[in-house]
């Protein structure tokens, strides 16, 4: 399994653009390199698990007359496609389909999240995240539920770090959902709370003031935005990816994007500001304390 699916989707992306420029037929390059056509048709999708060793990559930059610096990032990201990533250590807790979350989260260079019903996983305390796994909402063996709640935690490292931003929508009602307890929800509010202080991290509120807004009609979505790179071609357009219970959706087309994007800012328009956000989650906190 690659490390991530960004350097697998920058790598195919980059393959069909030289062999359309060297005007070669899918056909006729997989037979230079002595590969099959539905291979090579893999390599340039990135479909499947199916990645291209640097020999072929390099036949392919040589039959295509790439320039030495396409060269270079052909074959600096085939390495990196081909590195495993700390979290397939935690294999058996992690579907398929999440494995491809983390390697858009792990890449991008902002993320933007509304979520309608449960607090995003990069804001989750471990007691929070195991009281959801007990009342089903991922299941599993203790095995399995200690892997999720790691897998977690080593996410969560990347809070605060330089280039990296979190922006987080949610309703107020999240807030007041009693998840494992007043006790442990009291110290979850608690917890968002100090980490919307981070640097890079943005944690804003709708009020249950606010009536109808976008997010009641568009569900929870994370939209992802990545680092811009040494060459233009190499560049990845934002992913907008939506949770559903029976398969993950992921959505790349500028049109969808666009209109994820506007939902969020449409969002965000009638939340509170993060300061008064942040008093209102700690506010939540001591009710849910007070009131046991």
């Amino acid at each position: 399994m690659a490390s991530t699916r960004l350097p697998q989707r920058m790598m195919a992306k980059a393959l069909v653009r030289l062999r359309e420029s060297a005007n070669l037929s899918r056909e006729t390059a997989a037979k230079h390199i002595q590969v099959g056509t539905q291979t090579l048709w893999r390599w340039e999708t990135a479909r499947g698990g199916s990645l291209p060793k640097r020999v072929y990559i390099d036949a392919l930059c040589t039959r295509y007359d790439a320039p030495p610096e396409v060269r270079e990032a052909l074959l600096a990201l085939t390495d990196e496609a081909h590195d495993t990533a700390w979290w397939h250590r935690y294999t058996s807790a992690i579907p398929e389909d999440f494995d491809f979350f983390l390697g858009f989260e792990m890449s991008a260079k902002e993320i933007w999240t509304y979520q309608a019903s449960l607090l995003p996983g990069l804001l989750q305390t471990p007691q929070y995240r195991q009281a959801m796994i007990e009342a089903g909402a991922l299941g599993g063996s203790p095995l399995v539920s200690q892997q999720w709640i790691e897998l977690t935690a080593r996410r969560q490292k990347r809070l605060g770090e330089d280039e990296f931003s979190l922006n987080a929508v949610m309703p107020e009602s999240v807030l007041h959902y009693p998840i494992g307890g007043p006790a442990i929800m009291s110290r979850q509010l608690t917890r968002l709370a100090e980490t919307s202080e981070l640097p890079g991290v943005s944690v804003r509120i709708i009020p249950w003031s606010v009536g109808g807004h976008a997010g009641l009609t568009s569900g929870s979505f994370v939209l992802f935005d990545f680092p811009p790179q040494k060459l233009d071609w190499m560049n990845e357009d934002p992913m907008v990816y939506i949770e559903q219970r029976a398969s993950d959706l992921y959505l790349g087309d500028a049109a969808a994007v666009d209109q994820y994007r506007s939902v969020y800012q449409a969002v965000e328009a009638v939340a509170l500001p993060e300061n008064e956000s942040r008093q209102l989650v700690l506010k939540i906190a001591e009710e849910l304390v007070r009131d046991r």
